[in-house]
This record gives structure tokens, sequence and C-alpha cells, in this order.
């Protein structure tokens, strides 16, 4: 796959640490990708995403499918050893939990709508 990314400076997406792994989704030249387990996929209308976020020290889990096949199983424990001050917070790693979720709508919005740009990068004036 030709995505060359030192290419484009800045680089705009959506990305979290899991598992001491940076995992991203983001747009280059009018294409959505996702860099998740080490591997580069173009995100496009097959995909589908299901997640589950556990709680403290229980395995959490997203899943991405390309029709009904499993392409990725990322799994991890929740890292959370103390409660969040506010405890309606519970013990969920909140930055996994709200990357899982945005990384859902993102996969969603591209079933929805195929030719969707999830991120604009701009380089002078100009998208690339």
């Amino acid at each position: 796959m030709n995505c060359d990314l030192n290419q484009v400076r800045p680089l705009h997406g959506d990305c979290q640490f899991i598992n001491d792994k940076l995992n991203c989704v983001f747009s280059i030249h009018g294409r959505n990708y996702l860099f998740i387990e080490d591997e580069l996929i173009v995100l496009h209308s097959d995909h589908s995403i299901q997640y589950f976020c556990g709680e403290r020290k229980q395995k959490s889990w997203i899943k991405i499918f390309d029709k009904e096949n499993l392409i990725f199983d990322l799994e991890y424990i929740n890292p959370i050893q103390e409660p969040y001050i506010d405890f309606v917070s519970g013990y969920e790693d909140w930055e996994i939990v709200n990357w899982a979720y945005h990384l859902a709508k993102y996969i969603n919005q591209i079933r929805d709508n195929p030719q969707a740009i999830l991120f604009f990068n701009t380089d002078q004036g100009k998208e690339v």
C-alpha cells in the first residue's frame, strides 16, 4: 500500500496507545485508513466494529470485521487501579473507552457514506 506518512505534516486523525502499541485512524489522499496492531488498512463500507470495555482488571476487546470475517481482535486488560475522583465514573479507562467509541463512529460513518473523508489534512490550504 502506497501511503508515505513522512510527506504529510501535520497528519490529523485520532489515536490511542493500547498494549503499548499505537493504534490510529486517519485520512490521507482522499482515503481513510486504520492502523491497528501494526497493520494498515483502507477503511471501506464492508467494515464493522464491536467492542467491550470492561471494568478494572477485566478483559476488554475491540473486534473489527470485513463483511463477516474477523480481521482484528484487539484484547487488553483495563489498567485502571483506582477509581476516578468522580465515583460515578467507575473503574474504566476512559481514554480507551472513548477511543473505541469514536472508532466505532468513524467506521459507521464510512459504512453510511463510503465517500466520506473523516479528517481533513491541509498543506497551505490544499487538501492532501
